[in-house]
C-alpha cells in the first residue's frame, strides 16, 4: 500500500522513498545540532494492519525518521516555520533532537529549533 503523506515541506519523492527504506535513527543524533531543510509526516500501515504516523526530517546528516509522537505532532509547526523562513538546502535551519523521561519512566523524544 502506498504511503500517504499528511504533511510535507520541501521533501522530494526521492527523499521520502529513501527515508522509508532506511532513515537515520534518532538515537544516533541526540544532542547534535543539525541543519534541516525539509520535513514530512507519512501515514503508513504496519504488518499488523495498524496505521502509524512517521516523521521524516531531511538534514545534512541524512533523513531522520521515526514514530516519536511529540515530534510527529510538532512537524506541522516545523513545516510552517520552514515555509515562513524560506528554508532550503542552501538556507537551512538548525535543529536538535532531545530525549527526556516521562513521569511514568518512559523515554520520549522532542525536536527543538535552535
Amino acid at each position: 500500500e502506498k504511503m500517504k503523506i499528511t504533511n510535507n515541506y520541501n521533501m522530494s519523492a526521492k527523499e521520502l522513498f529513501n527515508a522509508k527504506n532506511g532513515s537515520v535513527d534518532i538515537k544516533s543524533v541526540l544532542g547534535v545540532q543539525l541543519n534541516a531543510y525539509a520535513a514530512a509526516v507519512a501515514e503508513d500501515t504496519n504488518s499488523d494492519g495498524i496505521t502509524e504516523n512517521i516523521f521524516y526530517i531531511a538534514t545534512d546528516s541524512g533523513v531522520i525518521g521515526g514514530k516519536a509522537v511529540a515530534i510527529v505532532e510538532a512537524i506541522s509547526d516545523l513545516c510552517d516555520f520552514m515555509a515562513d523562513n524560506e528554508i532550503t538546502k542552501e538556507n537551512p535551519c538548525t535543529i536538535c533532537f532531545k530525549s527526556a523521561t516521562s513521569k511514568a519512566g518512559r523515554t520520549f523524544y522532542t525536536v527543538e529549533i535552535i
